[in-house]
């Protein structure tokens, strides 16, 4: 009996030096948001070969939110969205990530010589630069996109 006590006034002494909130940590989950970026705009591509194009314009913007936001407290969350939206969303750096990407679709495709191949490239593409499922991913064109121009791309 007198061994529970003492281990009763120890467990008691200890949980008193506890916080009373919990200890702050991220929790980790099981599928990281980067995976699903990744699963999301691959669906998205399946479904239309013109989003793989988005994909590579936001993705630097979804990398620098997920690195500079904070998440666990509202508080936090309200300030470093503010600091991340002035940081990384204003004109400038739009712009380069937007030069960016169409700089990645000529480099990364045969746009210039081949725009008819776009469709397939694209999705092939996604399937390498967005975790590599191939599930789903088939090139579905139609006749109006067989007489791809350049200009069309972005409409």
């Amino acid at each position: 009996m007198h061994t529970i006590k003492v281990c009763n006034f120890f467990f008691s002494a200890y949980h008193l030096e506890l916080p009373a909130e919990g200890i702050q940590g991220q929790v980790t989950a099981a599928v990281s948001t980067q995976q699903m970026f990744n699963d999301y705009v691959q669906t998205r591509t399946a479904a239309n070969w013109k989003f793989w194009i988005f994909g590579l314009f936001i993705r630097p913007l979804f990398e620098s939110y997920d690195s500079s936001v904070i998440t666990t407290d509202k508080e936090k969350f309200c300030q470093s969205l503010l600091v991340w939206l002035k940081d990384h969303c204003n004109l400038l750096t739009l712009r380069k990530a937007i030069h960016s990407a169409i700089f990645n679709v000529g480099r990364q495709t045969s746009v210039i010589s081949s725009p008819e191949n776009l469709p397939k490239e694209a999705l092939e593409a996604a399937i390498k630069d967005f975790g590599g499922r191939s599930d789903n991913m088939t090139v579905q064109t139609s006749a109006n996109e067989k007489g791809l121009q350049i200009g069309s791309l972005f409409r």
